[in-house]
């Protein structure tokens, strides 16, 4: 076997497994939380309008001509995203769930009785109901797919560099 491609599968399994075990699983960022709504209206409006905004007064959106709202935010990760979004969506549809649900974490924009499901996390409590925080948590491994793939292009583009 070639010896890049060797070394690439060797980065890119460790830094899937290391990326993987450290991820947090939910989505903290408003950014992020943006990116991940956009995602959400591609896969099931099959339009980039953000069809809820967080409770910052619109932050992460601007008004399109059409009085819709859409993301500052670069489409690309939304797109890419879609996929884990229809998976976990596929999963909670067909009620494939973890066995331990303590082990989501909580995504801080998600409305949950009218409170930020932040403020729970805040007081160390679990919402009512972890609706929304079950697709945030597989889509946030959507993350960890792309920093494993940076490092074999990180690798791949030294050994063209330094000709190594």
């Amino acid at each position: 076997m070639n010896q890049k491609i060797l070394f690439s599968a060797i980065i890119f399994f460790t830094n899937l497994i290391v990326y993987g075990l450290f991820n947090y699983g939910g989505i903290r960022s408003p950014d992020s939380e943006i990116v991940f709504r956009t995602t959400e209206s591609l896969l099931h409006k099959h339009e980039f309008a953000v069809q809820e905004p967080i409770n910052w007064d619109y932050f992460g959106l601007a008004r399109g001509k059409d009085n819709k709202h859409y993301s500052i935010f670069g489409p690309l990760e939304s797109i890419f995203a879609v996929p884990l979004l229809y998976t976990a969506d596929y999963l909670k549809n067909n009620n494939i769930f973890l066995a331990d649900s303590s082990i989501i974490p909580l995504s801080f924009h998600v409305l949950n009785d009218s409170k930020d499901a932040g403020l729970y996390y805040l007081e160390d409590e679990r919402p009512p109901t972890l609706t929304g925080h079950y697709e945030r948590f597989i889509a946030s491994f959507f993350n960890v797919i792309v920093g494993a793939l940076s490092g074999i292009f990180f690798f791949l583009f030294n050994t063209k560099f330094y000709k190594i």
